[in-house]
């Protein structure tokens, strides 16, 4: 508590003077050179704990990240997802999971090599960051597998959002040193609600996105299936 003690007071104010309603200058010699080395000390001590809440910060934020793309690995992700479910349950709302899987990608990294494969699932990434709101969660699951977190939607604006998920993968091109590859997505949404009482954890939430899209995908390429809860 020295930093609450010895801090700023923001008006100009000695904060030893402030705290204790005496003049420095009227204390002996050897109090005021304690009390000034205190101060040294306590402004030295605050400024390594901002360094280490910083680095503690970036630390979390290395460990959420998946490492080849720009978003929440699957740790991170069912975390915020768990947190959607919490919040969904307390006040009564409806949130969705889309599962989103690439079609054919196997086959690209085969063909042309990983550093392409790694190209467009970067490329992927950046579309599903940017058609989503500020409120929804987007993380890779592993391999080609991602999956979206609609904080806030209703089944039928799940499936729509889910719709344009796939449309807009198929519709915009992806290159890599000047040759263009086409990429398709299958996609599987599971909706659920806070009145359900059927509301799973969010590995089985996930799960049964997952259900939803192999559905999709057994039926054919770049197709939709809804799972709702």
């Amino acid at each position: 508590m020295r930093g609450k003690l010895f801090g700023a007071t923001g008006d100009g104010m000695d904060p030893f003077e402030r705290r204790f309603g005496l003049k420095r200058s009227k204390l002996p010699a050897a109090v005021r050179a304690a009390v000034d080395t205190l101060m040294a000390e306590t402004a030295m001590l605050a400024q390594e704990n901002a360094d280490l809440a910083e680095q503690a910060a970036l630390a979390q934020g290395l460990a959420d990240r998946d490492p080849l793309v720009p978003l929440y690995n699957r740790r991170a992700l069912i975390r915020e997802l768990q947190r959607v479910i919490s919040y969904v349950g307390r006040y009564k709302t409806q949130a969705a999971v889309i599962f989103v899987d690439m079609d054919g990608f196997k086959a690209i990294n085969d063909q042309f090599g990983h550093a392409v494969g790694d190209a467009a699932l970067a490329h992927v990434a950046k579309i599903l960051l940017v058609q989503v709101r500020d409120s929804d969660i987007v993380g890779r699951i592993g391999g080609d597998e991602f999956a979206v977190v609609l904080a806030n939607a209703a089944p039928d604006e799940a499936r729509r959002k889910a719709d344009w998920l796939a449309a807009i993968i198929a519709a915009t091109p992806f290159s890599f040193e000047g040759v263009t590859h086409p990429l398709s997505a299958s996609v599987g949404v599971h909706a659920f609600a806070g009145d359900d009482a059927r509301v799973e954890e969010a590995d089985a939430l996930l799960a049964r996105a997952d259900e939803a899209m192999y559905a999709a995908k057994h039926a054919a390429k770049m197709r939709i299936a809804a799972n709702q809860a």
